[in-house]
């Protein structure tokens, strides 16, 4: 499959008309090396401050000066220079049918929406531990880069996820922007752990918990042999209302954890189908969670 296939030409063509918000603004004197849309100035006037010794003079305001005799130093709003960091889950449980081309799919739309809003993004795969890298790339002609490696069969059969593991390895290096976390989180241990690890990082974190409709609803009244992908066990069950209604329970309590843990560190949380259009998702609860606009 093409590479440029993961992502419909008509949907790049929309995500180019958005723009990424992977970081906030920051009160400064300097001036970024993303441009402001202030005609002349590179970044908005907000307020004064008194001038301080080793203070740059190009940023005196003389008129002040002239009208107070007080020497006062110009602050601007200005952007950082932004970064994306896609954590993208590639074990076993993320192999199901349409999950792992949803998940490459989402990872690429977002990645090329940073590119777009000439952001640096990167890619981090992982499962027990991480497994490849890409980036950081910066500009839209690297676009063809990003979508091959997210093309690529990055999953592992028979590997368990090790959220801790991973997002340990992944904060060993200082980062800054945003670091969205793709994943279904069927670990075993380490959920709670693995995000208390990011909050310790300098990043802004969203979490995009994904799953299918079935594992979200299973459908009533079949028979089904149940294996663990990520341990191999298997067992034969058939789906009635208790059973159901046990297991709806348990996912909303799973759920729950995770919202409120992100919440308790000002993460953006959103549970993904892989039946949701991409364009609804990143237009509806991506952007309702500020993360596109």
């Amino acid at each position: 499959m093409p590479a440029m296939s993961l992502l419909d030409p008509e949907f790049m063509r929309l995500l180019r008309r958005l723009q990424m918000r992977v970081d906030g603004r920051v009160r400064s004197t300097d001036r970024g090396e993303r441009r402001s849309r202030v005609r002349g100035a590179g970044g908005d006037f907000v307020d004064t401050r008194p001038y301080a010794p080793g203070d740059d003079l190009r940023h005196l305001d003389w008129h002040l000066y002239a009208r107070h005799d007080q020497l006062l130093v110009r602050l601007y709003e200005t952007p950082r220079d932004h970064a994306l960091h896609v954590l993208l889950d590639v074990s076993a449980s993320m192999a199901l049918p349409g999950k792992t081309q949803y998940a490459a799919q989402l990872a690429a739309a977002l990645g090329w929406l940073a590119l777009c809003s000439g952001d640096q993004a990167s890619v981090t795969t992982f499962s027990d531990h991480v497994h490849k890298r890409l980036g950081p790339l910066r500009g839209k002609k690297v676009a063809p880069r990003l979508l091959r490696f997210l093309d690529e069969r990055h999953d592992a059969p028979g590997k368990g996820t090790d959220l801790l593991a991973s997002v340990q390895e992944f904060t060993a290096v200082r980062r800054r922007g945003t670091a969205v976390v793709i994943s279904d989180f069927l670990a075993a241990d380490g959920r709670v752990e693995s995000l208390r690890r990011l909050a310790s990082a300098r990043v802004r974190v969203a979490v995009l918990h994904l799953l299918t409709p079935e594992e979200r609803a299973p459908v009533l009244g079949e028979d089904l042999t149940l294996v663990d992908s990520e341990t191999g066990e298997e067992l034969t069950v058939q789906v009635n209302a208790r059973l159901r209604e046990a297991y709806l329970a348990r996912l909303a309590a799973f759920t729950a954890q995770l919202r409120d843990t992100c919440a308790g560190y000002g993460f953006a949380f959103v549970e993904v189908s892989t039946a949701t259009p991409l364009e609804t998702l990143i237009l509806g609860d991506l952007r309702s969670q500020g993360l596109v606009g």
